[in-house]
């Protein structure tokens, strides 16, 4: 069953539907960032990658709304 729902999520997202999921995968959220998902997944781990949730004991995801408030926010330093 996982597989049909994850092949009907590929389907929405890959067919130029607005992209609905409150998380993102460390490695779009490292793409918004512009850095590598390594460094990503380093500061995710160190709790320094703003919207970072672990879920169980592995998985990682990055909440939409906190990282696109730190960018907004982010935007605005500059010195």
């Amino acid at each position: 069953m996982q597989d049909r729902e994850a092949k009907g999520i590929q389907h929405l997202v890959g067919s130029g539907a607005p992209d609905r999921r409150l998380t993102l995968s460390i490695p779009e959220a490292a793409a918004r960032l512009g850095i590598s998902k390594d460094l990503a997944y380093t500061l995710a781990k160190a709790g320094e990658l703003p919207g970072a949730i672990r879920l169980g004991k592995k998985r990682l995801v990055v909440s939409r709304v906190q990282l696109e408030r730190f960018l907004e926010g982010a935007g605005g330093h500059e010195g």
